[in-house]
């Protein structure tokens, strides 16, 4: 029940930003998802290549419980994941 909750809290930070994921089974579906995503990212240049899959999904899953157990509302989720996304960029 946890996992799927956290998986909701993902997706819904995700389509927050515009990003579509779907989600048919556990949390390596969502894992794949962010795979394919950061992969297109590093490809565009869009993401650093020094960025691992593990070290998004550390991140999605903590900022989801600290959702989920803080009871962030919509503007934190939304300024928090933008704090992250920022992170994923290359240096200048």
């Amino acid at each position: 029940m946890e996992r799927t909750a956290a998986n909701r809290a993902v997706v819904n930070l995700l389509a927050a930003e515009g990003m579509e994921v779907p989600i048919t089974g556990p949390l390596g579906s969502l894992s794949d998802a962010v795979g394919e995503l950061l992969a297109r990212g590093q490809e565009s240049g869009a993401v650093a290549a020094r960025i691992r899959l593990d070290e998004v999904m550390a991140l999605l899953v903590s900022a989801c419980q600290g959702a989920l157990h803080g009871g962030w509302d919509a503007d934190l989720r939304r300024r928090t994941l933008g704090i992250m996304l920022v992170g994923l960029r290359p240096s200048p």
